[in-house]
């Protein structure tokens, strides 16, 4: 399915202007991270990535905040949003404080039934096996101001499920995530980016604002907020590729170029892995690069 504005499709509440979703995974020192790699961004490249959006002003807030100001032909000044997938619990010993001592917070995406097990979806394709956050991991990141979303109930493929399987998973993620964390959750994201066909109708009717991926054919980040373009960040994204990846140009180069270019290459592929993804990326950040 090709992604498009919501305009199209009778959806009249857009954001104007330039925001920065920003897609994490992994921050940590780890030695062997095996097929995880193009996820895990160490402690030292966080903190400089976390510079950069501070050294650019730009205003950072969780995805649901931004999603509910929304307003018809409304104009905001450029934001970003900071994005974990997955929940890792060693996301606590450096990322979350990092926030912390910054004052900011994040959006996390957490799969519901896998909480306080591991990323066993990772370590079959051979990535190192890893906890995920306990429920109390969950309320405290609430407590301290950050928002709770839902990353699917098992972490399937949407798209590779029946309509009915889909409704489930993403009901029933939000049903227990929000009984487990005593909160609303407001937004979704598709676990390995698989938008499923009729994503809107079932993002509605499993009552969330918002639903990230990766790659949309959205002109504007949040032109479709039911498949809402994020950036991947990588170790390698500090300095000039940061300041890049925050930049208008950026962005216009994902809507009009790199995003239509994977979509339409991977329609007959089985999922647009991170790989490629990081791939894709790189592609949009490359013409500046040479500018320099």
């Amino acid at each position: 399915m090709m992604l498009g504005d919501n305009a199209a499709r009778g959806e009249p509440k857009r954001l104007q202007g330039d925001h920065f979703i920003l897609m994490y995974h992994h921050v940590d020192s780890m030695e062997n991270p095996g097929t995880l790699s193009p996820y895990v961004v160490s402690p030292a490249a966080f903190r400089a990535q976390l510079d950069s959006i501070e050294n650019r002003g730009l205003k950072v807030e969780r995805l649901g905040d931004l999603l509910a100001e929304a307003t018809f032909g409304g104009w905001r000044r450029p934001s970003v949003v900071i994005t974990f997938d997955d929940c890792s619990q060693a996301l606590f010993e450096f990322a979350i404080p990092e926030l912390e001592r910054r004052g900011w917070n994040a959006t996390f995406f957490a799969v519901a039934g896998k909480v306080g097990e591991c990323n066993d979806w990772d370590v079959t394709g051979g990535a190192p096996r890893l906890p995920l956050m306990q429920w109390e991991h969950l309320r405290e990141l609430t407590t301290l101001g950050h928002e709770i979303g839902a990353h699917g109930f098992s972490h399937l493929s949407l798209r590779h499920c029946s309509h009915s399987r889909a409704h489930a998973e993403m009901l029933e993620a939000r049903e227990a995530l929000e009984q487990g964390t005593g909160v609303r959750i407001r937004a979704f994201a598709y676990p390995f980016g698989d938008v499923p066909d009729g994503y809107p109708r079932l993002c509605r009717d499993a009552d969330y604002q918002g639903a990230c991926t990766i790659f949309s054919m959205s002109r504007r980040v949040l032109g479709d907020r039911f498949a809402i373009r994020r950036i991947l960040v990588t170790e390698r994204d500090t300095g000039l590729r940061m300041r890049a990846k925050l930049s208008h140009f950026y962005l216009r180069a994902r809507a009009l170029v790199v995003d239509r270019r994977v979509l339409q290459r991977s329609a007959s592929r089985p999922r647009v892995d991170v790989l490629t993804a990081a791939e894709a990326e790189s592609e949009a950040i490359a013409p500046q690069d040479r500018e320099k």
